[in-house]
């Protein structure tokens, strides 16, 4: 159980910077502290993704992605982070038996069924979705996520830049996702793609970056936390979830999710995600609503977790 304290705002659902509300070791109270903009403020600071031969560029906790940050600089444009959102077009929400109670989230290294910091049946709220559609899938974006479509999918990231702790000159993002073709999946069964897919997600998101880096220090160890049947854009599938240690840093938590693909018989599809395992990161419930809140570009439905 969390101690008491001010924690990000569970309720908080857009129209305005986030602020934080206490809790006080059982419950969330009616206190809440809103920040106040700084004086001359033309626009908030924002985290823009482009693309770069096809996905993003920079090591961000499972998304390579090219990050620009930009301020009041002069009226210069700031590009959607958000690809094809569409607010009009909300993620149906899993059932209630897949929500938990709610307690501010110390770290990722939670239980998949863990509610986070979440009020009791309340979804976290979509701000848009992005095409992947190289795959035919709508993704949806939570608050705080950005995301855009690229060549081989979706990529996702969270939160705000820093300097990589294995690789400074590199820069790092507290958790993403990406969605992308599983290219030889042989006579595999959805478990044991599962478990062949999670290492390269590890080794890609805290392992080694394209440029031979180590931008944590490279992968000291893991162990498997959570595994099981998970229902992703109305198709039967299988994740694996990973505790990582990493030589620099403060670790990681990463999924593999795999599933058939929705639009082409015998092809199958990876969800993969990269959290840092510290108090910045996403709660490592954002991988469960993402998941079950994916839907086929054609308009057919999501899934729920088993």
């Amino acid at each position: 159980m969390a101690t008491p304290g001010w924690y990000p705002d569970p309720w908080h659902e857009g129209g305005g910077p986030a602020g934080y509300r206490w809790w006080d070791g059982t419950n969330w109270t009616e206190q809440v502290q809103v920040p106040q903009p700084p004086s001359g403020s033309k626009r908030r600071r924002g985290l823009v993704v482009g693309l770069m031969a096809g996905a993003l560029v920079l090591v961000a906790g499972g998304v390579t992605a090219a990050v620009v940050l930009t301020g009041d600089d002069g009226g210069q444009q700031v590009p959607s982070a958000h690809g094809s959102a569409s607010p009009d077009r909300p993620t149906p929400s899993p059932p209630a038996s897949h929500r938990a109670q709610p307690t501010p989230s110390g770290s990722a290294s939670e239980d998949r069924s863990s509610g986070g910091s979440r009020p009791p049946g309340q979804r976290p709220a979509v701000t848009g979705h992005v095409d992947d559609t190289a795959n035919g899938l709508r993704v949806p974006l939570l608050r705080g996520w950005r995301g855009t479509t690229t060549k081989t999918g979706a990529g996702l990231g969270y939160g705000t830049v820093y300097p990589c702790p294995g690789a400074p000159a590199d820069s790092c993002l507290p958790g993403g996702a990406f969605t992308r073709v599983i290219a030889h999946p042989g006579d595999l069964t959805l478990k044991e793609l599962a478990q062949a897919e999670i290492g390269e997600v590890a080794r890609s998101t805290y392992g080694t970056n394209t440029s031979g880096r180590k931008d944590y220090g490279g992968i000291t160890g893991h162990r498997q936390t959570a595994a099981g049947a998970v229902t992703v854009a109305g198709r039967q599938g299988y994740f694996i979830r990973w505790k990582v240690s990493t030589g620099k840093g403060p670790g990681a938590v990463v999924e593999a999710v795999v599933f058939p693909s929705p639009r082409v018989q015998g092809r199958y599809l990876l969800l993969g995600f990269g959290f840092d395992d510290n108090r910045r990161s996403p709660s490592v419930t954002d991988m469960q609503w993402i998941a079950d809140g994916i839907g086929r570009l054609d308009g057919g439905g999501s899934g729920t977790s088993a």
